[in-house]
Order: structure tokens, then sequence, then C-alpha cells
């Protein structure tokens, strides 16, 4: 088993973390804020190594962080810029910006991916799709739409799928399907055993934990891995149609014996390990 690389920058209060150490590339997002912890950003980097696997892609995941706000922030937002910016140049880091950053405040970092709302959105449907085969699904409860606006609700409503409610009320509302991650773990083990929805697609990272997974599995409830339903712009990125490539990557794991989330982390291990001696250590759950 790996550890990630954990890299501090001399010029400000920031690290960078590259989960596949040696990897020929390396990609993910940045975060800003007061204090950014450790742990969720190796978190991010190793739910984005797994995003890359599924999609056959010999990419690390990495998450970066600039820990300051305030009258601070421009100044550590630009010295975090000028410090990674031969690592962008040369193509071994990507970077885009998440939390607390917009596209401008990285202008001067160089090579940031255009965002594709589209191309995320494509891929969520592609994943509902993908699981619900020929049964009917008609509605929706959207406790967070992924930062995409009415793109989803729009997308929803070309699917025949109309959305009973949003926001924290989602949650409660019973509907055919949940889409959900306005925080990481925002589905913990008491909210999922009260959930009335029996397919559960992650907007975001990180959205649901462990403990989640297995009560609303007992409870007949199927449970989409973040880590895919969420790599839409990463397909377009890799040359493949979002829509069809997730909705690819969903059958196969939903065909596994343990069920959805198990069988795409099985999945993006096994490509892992041919191209790398050794797995990273633990899984993209929580």
């Amino acid at each position: 088993m790996s550890e990630p690389d954990i890299r501090r920058l001399d010029s400000t209060n920031a690290f960078i973390v590259v989960d596949l150490p040696g990897a020929p590339r390396a990609d993910g997002v940045v975060r800003c804020a007061r204090k950014v912890l450790v742990d969720s950003t190796k978190s991010l980097a190793r739910s984005r190594t797994y995003s890359w696997a599924v999609l056959a892609q010999k990419v690390s995941g990495a998450s970066a962080a600039i820990n300051a706000e305030g009258e601070d922030r421009p100044a550590a937002i630009g010295a975090f810029c000028a410090e990674t910016a031969p690592q962008v140049a040369d193509g071994s880091l990507t970077l885009s910006p998440g939390k607390g950053l917009t596209p401008a405040d990285l202008d001067a970092l160089g090579g940031i991916p255009s965002p594709d709302p589209e191309a995320f959105v494509a891929g969520i449907i592609g994943c509902v799709r993908a699981a619900t085969g020929s049964h009917a699904v008609a509605t929706a409860a959207v406790e967070f739409d992924g930062g995409v606006g009415k793109l989803l609700h729009e997308a929803l409503a070309a699917e025949g799928i109309e959305v009973l409610a949003s926001g924290s009320d989602a949650l409660g509302t019973p509907a055919d399907v949940l889409l959900f991650g306005s925080r990481p773990g925002v589905v913990e083990h008491t909210v999922a055993g009260q959930l009335p929805h029996r397919l559960l697609v992650p907007t975001a990272p990180m959205a649901f934990t462990p403990r989640a997974l297995a009560v609303a599995t007992r409870n007949g409830a199927t449970v989409l891995p973040d880590f895919v339903t969420t790599a839409g712009e990463l397909a377009s990125r890799s040359g493949s149609d979002p829509g069809s490539a997730l909705a690819e990557v969903t059958e196969r794991a939903l065909a596994h014996e343990e069920g959805a989330v198990l069988g795409a982390c099985r999945a993006a291990e096994e490509f892992i390990l041919s191209w790398r001696d050794d797995l990273p250590f633990g899984r993209p759950i929580g």
C-alpha cells in the first residue's frame, strides 16, 4: 500500500497532495480557506485517483490547499500560483479551482481546465439511466445540484423526471432518486436510515460515509459511487462522451456482487495495478 506525497510550499502557507507519487501526471482541485485540513485534502485526491482509474487513465488524483483569508488572501494565492506554475507548465500537474476560489483567482497558474457543466450533468444523467434501466423513474429530490444551477434540473426534466424538492427538504421528501452532496458526509448512517429514496446519486465527492452505505444498502436502496457520478468533466477531458462512458462504468459496477460502490472500487483498483506495483491505502468512501 502506498501513501500520498504531501508537499508544503516554501512561499506561503499551502500544500499539495499527490495521491500516487511517481504517476505520469496528477490532477485535482485547489481550495482556499482559513484552515484547510490535510485529511480532507488527501480524501479529495484519493477520490480523483479513483475517478481517473475507472476511466482507464494513468493519472494520479491531486488536491491542494491555500490557508489564507481576508486581506492575506490575494498575496497567498499569488505566491501559490508562482511556486506551482512550473509544474503546471511542464504538464505534471493540473489544478482547477475548488471551494473558496474562482478561475480568475488562478489566472497566474496557467493551464486551468475550462469548466464544463454540461459534461458534469451528462455524466450524472448517464449514471441515472444505467442504474434505473427499464424501470420507470418519475421523481427526484435534489439536496445539492453540484453547483450547476438549473442545468441539472433541466436535464432531469428532459428525462421526464420531476423534481419534487430542493435543498435540505430533499432528504425527507419521498422520490425515486435523491441527488445529494452539499458537504462531505451529508448522508451519514442516521440520515441514511431515514431516506425514502431507492436510488442515491452523489453530486459531489465524499458525500456519504461507510456506515451510511451499509445502512442504505441494507434498507434496499442503490447507492452509486461519487467518484463515478461526478466524473463527467474528466470523461470529457479524456476524450469520451460523459453520458455513455459513465453509464458503462455504472452498469459494470452494478453487476458486481458487492454492489455498485465496491464494484467500482474494484474496477479502479484493477486498473491502478495494471500500471503500478501497489494500491493507495484506503478507499474514497466517507
